[in-house]
């Protein structure tokens, strides 16, 4: 409805199309720790909450969640540390519940950042606590491409 309505007053044209753009592809680390599967067997109260920082760092508890959900909410959840788009390629099936604590990014900081040391980053804490890898490369995904709009609405 919100298109027609776009469409009608203000002349929206548009298409989807697939674009090359840099992503974070989120996939299994060759060996070592792997996600457990939650005791839940449905996709019944699925959250991703915050828990009381520790020290400055984040720790947050995904509860009841697929992969592809919880690659949906990284760039969410750490927009400091991320901000490009997340896509999991795990190949994963299940359920999980993912315990995560990473020392936050810190960027436009007019002075020193707090002494964090000792605290993985959010790449590092995906690797070595949850047995996952975030990878930076180009990848084809869907994309809106607005193709004209006028500036003014027309009369109703």
């Amino acid at each position: 409805m919100l298109q027609t309505l776009l469409a009608e007053r203000f002349k929206l044209q548009l298409h989807s199309e697939k674009k090359e753009i840099p992503a974070y592809p989120l996939v299994p680390r060759k060996s070592g720790t792997r996600p457990q599967p939650s005791e839940a067997s449905l996709l019944t109260n699925q959250r991703c909450h915050p828990r009381d920082p520790v020290s400055g760092r984040q720790h947050l508890v995904c509860e009841h969640m697929t992969m592809a959900m919880f690659a949906d909410t990284l760039q969410e959840i750490a927009p400091r540390d991320i901000d490009i788009p997340v896509v999991d390629q795990t190949g994963t099936e299940g359920i999980y519940t993912l315990d995560l604590v990473w020392t936050p990014a810190v960027r436009g900081a007019a002075t020193e950042p707090p002494d964090l040391t000792g605290g993985p980053t959010l790449f590092e804490a995906l690797e070595s606590q949850l047995g996952l890898k975030l990878e930076r490369k180009k990848l084809f995904l869907p994309a809106i491409t607005i193709d004209g709009v006028e500036r003014v609405p027309s009369e109703n």
